[in-house]
């Protein structure tokens, strides 16, 4: 059986076949948060200690100030390193001190569609006390920019991009207001 259209009816076809298109090109998929690593393998000796336990934590305290200072805080949490490896010895009287080795890495998690990259963390702004309550949220987001461009750089540090956000606002006796900012840090990179 076939059916003739007309002209409108032939236009409101159309019309509903480019509504639908943009609504499939939208599905959003949740990806597992990927690892991006140096190369470069970071050794780095920690202090002296009375318990190995105390002596990997001081080890691995001095292996993340390296790795800030070299690379920038995203790189600094040791879970995520690769090929991490330890090598502690008794010195006199009983204390301990570890070396360790391990290639710095940061995670990054894809949450709306190919483009929007987001990282795994939230990061926080506190602002100063403002007369505004809007101007001592604008303050908060940007004490919130800066500390994510010390964690992730410039190309983060834009707060309408953020997933996850959350303004508190504390309201002071003399008029002034303080507020807090909190969300997860995104940008968008052209996936070729």
């Amino acid at each position: 059986m076939f059916v003739k259209l007309t002209g409108l009816s032939a236009g409101i076809v159309l019309a509903i076949s480019m509504i639908s298109v943009p609504a499939i090109a939208q599905k959003v998929e949740m990806k597992l948060p990927e690892r991006e690593c140096k190369s470069q393998n970071i050794v780095r000796s920690g202090g002296s200690a009375r318990t190995m336990l105390f002596a990997r934590k001081k080890a691995r305290d001095a292996w993340r100030q390296k790795v800030k200072r070299k690379f920038g805080r995203q790189w600094t949490a040791w879970p995520h390193a690769k090929n991490p490896d330890y090598k502690c010895r008794k010195i006199a009287k009983g204390r301990k001190i570890c070396k360790i080795s391990a290639k710095p890495c940061k995670l990054t998690v894809v949450l709306h569609g190919p483009h929007k990259v987001c990282t795994f963390y939230k990061i926080q702004g506190t602002g100063t006390k403002a007369r505004l309550k809007e101007w001592a949220k604008h303050k908060a987001r940007k004490a919130w920019a800066k500390r994510v461009r010390s964690y992730y750089g410039n190309e983060f540090d834009t707060w309408l991009l953020s997933n996850n956000k959350e303004t508190k606002c504390e309201d002071f006796d003399d008029g002034t207001h303080k507020c807090s900012v909190i969300s997860q840090p995104c940008n968008f990179n052209l996936i070729r």
